[in-house]
C-alpha cells in the first residue's frame, strides 16, 4: 500500500495530494474555462463519473491507488450503515474538491489583480485561528447523539440548580462518549480533527486574501462593503472630476421570501447637498425607474447564472411598470431595509443619459444607518403564492406584481431617507456649509458642550470651517480604510495636532491658558463633565503620559465610555426579568465602575458566529431593535459563539479573550440577552442557564483580579455626578429616556437628542473587525 507524503503548511492541512492533486491539476483548464463563461453546471457529471472511476470511495483521500493492494476500494455497500456513510463521503469530498478549484480560480486571478490588497479588506479575518473542539463538545452537536444527550438531560435536571445546567449537559455528553463503542469514539474524534481542518483552512483563505465561497464569508464582506467602498468612489471622483455611483444587488432568499436586496452609493454628498447635486433627489421618479431597470437585471442575471434563462436580458429596454420594485424603508408595512451589500461592484464612469449627474453618498461610519445610504434600497418580497408559482421556473421578473402603494406620492415629494435628515430650523449661519461629518459631530453633542462647538464655528471665515470639514471628514476616510491609531477613533472632531509631530513646551503663562481652552472646545462632545487640571495639558507632559497620568484623551474616552453604558443601562432595566437578570446587571455595571468606564480599547468578543442580528445592531450604529422571529433559533446561535463563557469550558481556558470592558466587552452579550428574552413571553430554561453562566464568568473574572490572580486594568474615576441608574422596588425604571442609538430607529425621537454618541462607536467595531486583532477571540477548549 503506497501512502502519499504530505507537506502540509502549518495551520492549514490540504485535502489533496499525489494521485488526486495530480487529477485535478489535469482538468483544472476545463473548469476555468467554464467558470469564466459562466457554464460550470454541465461539466461535473462526467468530470465525477471519471473520478470515482480513478479512486474509488472507499480510498482515504491521503492514499494513491496502488495495483500491488489486493484491498477492494471499490467494494459496494454491504449494509444500510455502509449506504449512509458511502452517500456522505461521496458528497462532503465532491464539495471539497469544488472548494478546491474555486480557490485556485480565485488566486489565479487575484494575482494579476492591482486591487489584490485593498481587496484583501474584505476577507480580513476578526478573529484568530479557530481552536479544536474537544471529542465531547463535537460529540453533543452530531445527531442521534445530541437527542440522546438532551434526553438523559431532561430526565437529570429536575435536582439540579440552574447555575449548574451547563455544566451537567457537558457532563453527560462525556459519560455517554465514554460508553460508546472504539469505533465510533474514533469517528468523533476524526470529525472533530476534520472540522477544524476545514475550519483552519478557510481561516487561511481569509488571510491569504482570497475571496469568500460561503454564505457567511459572502455576508461578512458584504457587511464591511460600504465602509471599504465609500473612501473609493470619493477618491475616484476627486482624482478624476466624475460623478462617480455604484449599485449592488442579489437575489437572496430569507425565511421562506424571495427578496430583491439593492443598494447604491454616490461620490461626495453630505447631508445638506441640494438636491440638485444628490442623485437620489434630483429626479425621484428617474431615479426610482433606475432601480427598478437594475433591480430586474439583478433578477435576470440570476436566473441566468441558475441555468433557468436562455438568454441575457437587454438592457437598453427600459422598465415600463407603474411602480419601482425597490423603495425607500416605509415603517407601515414592515418592510425591511437592506442591511447588506452585494459583493460584485461596477464603476460606471459613464452616467445614463436620461440620470441627472450626481453623487449621493451614505454618511458611513458614524451614521444611524451603516449600510443604508441615500440611495440603499429595502428589499421587496413576494407572496409564497408566488413563490410557489415561480420559484424554480423561468419566471418573468415583469410578472410579480409589486404594490403600488409603496412610494405614494413620488412625483410630488421627494424622498426623505435615512441618514439625511433636514438643517434643523433653529442651525445658526455659517461662514461656509457644514460637511455631513462636521454636522454629525454637532448633532452628537447636547447642552452648553453643543453650544459652544457651534460658536466657535460660527466665528470660523469660509476657509478655516472648510479646513474644519476636512479634518473631520479625513477622521472617517482614516478609520473607513483602517489606517492610523485605532484608538484614536474618539477623538473624531476638530483639528488637533498631528500626535507624531514634535511638541515644544510653552511656557506658562496667560497665552498656553488660552491655547488650552481652544484645544479643549475642539471635542467637546468627548469631554469629561470634570473640570480638566492644568497639568493634564498634552503640551509639555512629555513621558508623563507613558507613566499613568491622566491625559485629555483618556478623560475623553471615559467620558464618552459613560455616556454609552448609561444609555444600555436604561434599555436592559426597562423590564422586570427577574432577580438572576437584575444580579447579572449589577455585577456588570460593578465591572464598569471599577475601571472609571474605560474600554479596552480595539479589542472585542469575536463576530464570526455572533447572531445576525448582533452584526446588524452594530453595524447600524447601535441604532436598530432586531426583531427575533424565532427565540430558540437565536438563542443557540449566541450560546454558540458565547460557550467559553459556560462552565463547561472552565476558568482553566483562561480570562484573557474574555476580560473586556467598554462597549466592546459586555455590551453586546447583555443587548443579545435582552433581545432573546424579549422575544419571548416567558423566560425559557436555556435562556436562565445563559443568564446564569454569563454571571458566573464575569463574576469569576472579578475574584481573578481581587485575589490578585488577574491583573486590574488601569482605572480612571468617573466623573462626578455619574451614578448607575436606579430601581425602586424591583420595577423598572418609570419612562426612562432611551437614545435613538439602542431603540429602533423607526421609532420617532425629539428633535433627535437621543442619538447620543452612538455614531462615535460604530467605526470602532468596523475597525476590530477589519483589522483582525489576534487577541480578541474567546478561547476554546483543546
Amino acid at each position: 500500500m503506497a501512502t502519499v507524503k504530505t507537506k502540509k503548511k502549518p495551520g492549514k492541512p490540504s485535502d489533496f495530494q499525489g494521485k488526486h492533486l495530480e487529477f485535478l491539476l489535469t482538468f483544472y483548464p476545463t473548469y476555468a474555462d467554464a467558470s469564466q463563461r459562466g457554464k460550470t453546471r454541465g461539466i461535473w457529471t462526467e468530470f465525477f463519473k471519471s473520478y470515482w472511476a480513478a479512486f474509488p470511495w472507499r480510498l482515504p483521500l491521503t492514499q494513491d491507488p496502488n495495483a500491488n493492494d489486493p484491498t477492494d476500494y471499490a467494494l459496494k455497500p454491504q449494509n444500510p450503515d455502509e449506504e449512509a456513510l458511502q452517500t456522505t463521503t461521496i458528497s462532503s469530498t465532491e464539495q471539497k474538491i469544488k472548494l478546491w478549484l474555486g480557490r485556485q480560480s480565485k488566486a489565479a486571478s487575484m494575482k494579476e489583480n492591482p486591487w489584490g490588497e485593498w481587496l484583501r479588506r474584505f476577507r480580513t479575518p476578526s478573529t484568530s485561528a479557530p481552536k479544536r473542539l474537544a471529542d465531547y463538545q463535537y460529540y453533543m452537536q452530531q445527531k442521534p447523539y445530541k437527542d440522546l444527550i438532551t434526553a438523559e438531560f431532561e430526565t437529570r435536571k429536575v435536582d439540579v440548580p440552574g447555575t449548574q445546567l451547563m455544566n451537567l449537559r457537558a457532563t453527560i455528553a462525556r459519560e455517554l462518549l465514554a460508553k460508546e463503542p472504539q469505533e465510533v469514539r474514533d469517528e468523533i474524534h476524526q470529525g472533530a480533527v476534520d472540522e477544524h481542518a476545514e475550519l483552519l483552512a478557510r481561516h487561511q483563505d481569509a488571510l491569504d486574501g482570497l475571496p469568500a465561497l460561503d454564505e457567511e464569508g459572502l455576508e461578512e464582506a458584504r457587511t464591511r462593503f460600504s465602509a471599504l467602498i465609500q473612501p473609493l468612489l470619493d477618491g475616484l471622483a476627486v482624482h478624476t472630476g466624475y460623478e462617480v455611483s455604484i449599485l449592488a444587488g442579489r437575489v437572496k432568499k430569507n425565511e421562506g421570501k424571495l427578496d430583491i436586496e439593492c443598494v447604491s452609493l454616490h461620490a461626495g454628498v453630505s447631508s445638506i447637498t441640494p438636491p440638485a447635486l444628490d442623485f437620489s433627489k434630483a429626479d425621484p421618479r428617474v431615479y426610482a425607474d433606475v432601480m427598478r431597470s437594475f433591480s430586474k437585471f439583478v433578477w435576470n442575471a440570476n436566473e441566468f447564472r441558475l441555468g433557468r434563462a436562455t438568454s441575457t436580458p437587454d438592457p437598453a429596454i427600459p422598465a415600463t411598470g407603474d411602480a419601482p420594485t425597490t423603495t425607500p424603508p416605509i415603517a407601515e408595512r414592515g418592510a425591511s431595509s437592506a442591511d447588506g451589500t452585494a459583493a460584485a461592484p461596477q464603476i460606471v464612469t459613464t452616467p445614463p443619459a436620461q440620470v441627472a449627474p450626481s453623487n449621493a453618498m451614505p454618511e458611513s461610519l458614524t451614521t444611524d444607518h451603516m449600510a443604508s445610504a441615500p440611495a440603499a434600497m429595502p428589499s421587496d418580497t413576494f407572496s409564497d403564492a408566488e413563490i410557489r408559482a415561480h420559484l424554480g421556473l423561468p419566471a418573468d421578473f415583469d410578472e410579480f406584481d409589486f404594490p403600488p402603494d409603496l412610494m405614494p406620492g413620488l412625483a410630488v415629494n421627494p424622498l426623505v431617507l435615512n441618514g439625511f435628515e433636514p438643517v434643523e430650523p433653529s442651525m445658526p449661519e455659517f461662514a461656509a456649509p457644514l460637511g455631513a461629518e462636521l454636522k454629525l459631530q454637532l448633532d452628537s453633542m447636547v447642552g452648553e458642550a453643543r453650544l459652544m462647538r457651534m460658536a466657535e464655528l460660527q466665528k470660523l471665515d469660509a476657509s478655516a470651517l472648510e479646513r474644519e470639514n476636512n479634518s473631520v471628514r479625513n477622521r472617517y476616510m482614516l478609520n473607513a480604510l483602517g489606517l492610523g491609531d485605532a484608538e484614536k477613533e474618539t477623538l473624531w472632531g476638530g483639528s488637533k495636532a498631528d500626535a507624531s509631530a514634535p511638541k515644544r513646551k510653552a511656557p506658562k503663562d496667560d497665552g498656553r491658558e488660552d491655547g488650552k481652552r481652544r484645544r479643549k472646545r475642539k471635542d467637546p462632545v468627548l469631554e469629561s463633565e470634570e473640570e480638566e487640571p492644568e497639568e493634564d495639558d498634552e503640551e509639555g507632559k512629555g513621558s508623563e503620559e507613558e507613566e499613568g497620568g491622566n491625559s485629555d484623551k483618556s478623560s475623553q474616552a471615559t467620558s464618552a465610555s459613560i455616556e454609552i453604558l448609561r444609555t444600555a443601562q436604561a434599555f436592559l432595566t426597562q423590564a422586570e426579568y427577574g432577580d438572576t437578570w437584575g444580579t447579572l446587571l449589577a455585577v456588570w455595571w460593578k465591572r464598569e465602575e471599577r475601571v472609571g468606564f474605560v474600554g479596552t480599547g480595539n479589542k472585542s468578543h469575536p463576530a464570526k458566529k455572533r447572531p445576525k442580528e448582533v452584526g446588524d445592531w452594530v453595524g447600524r450604529a447601535r441604532n436598530h431593535k432586531p426583531k427575533i422571529a424565532n427565540a430558540e433559533s437565536f438563542g443557540e446561535t449566541w450560546w454558540a459563539c458565547e460557550r467559553p463563557m459556560s462552565r463547561d469550558v472552565g476558568a482553566e481556558a483562561g480570562w484573557d479573550p474574555l476580560d473586556l470592558y467598554g462597549h466592546n466587552g459586555f455590551l453586546n452579550v447583555l443587548m443579545a440577552l435582552k433581545w432573546w428574552r424579549d422575544a419571548m413571553s416567558d423566560a425559557s430554561p436555556n435562556w436562565e442557564d445563559a443568564v446564569n453562566d454569563v454571571t458566573w464568568a464575569l463574576s469569576s473574572m472579578e475574584r481573578a483580579v481581587l485575589d490578585g490572580k488577574r491583573p486590574s486594568p488601569p482605572t480612571t474615576p468617573p466623573p462626578t455626578g455619574i451614578q448607575p441608574p436606579t430601581r425602586t422596588s424591583g420595577q423598572p425604571n418609570p419612562n426612562p429616556e432611551i437614545p435613538g442609538n439602542i431603540l429602533d430607529r423607526d421609532s420617532q425621537s425629539e428633535g433627535d437628542k437621543r442619538r447620543s454618541v452612538g455614531g462615535l462607536e460604530l467605526s470602532q467595531e468596523e475597525l476590530d473587525e477589519m483589522e483582525a486583532d489576534a487577541e480578541a477571540d474567546m478561547a476554546e477548549e483543546e
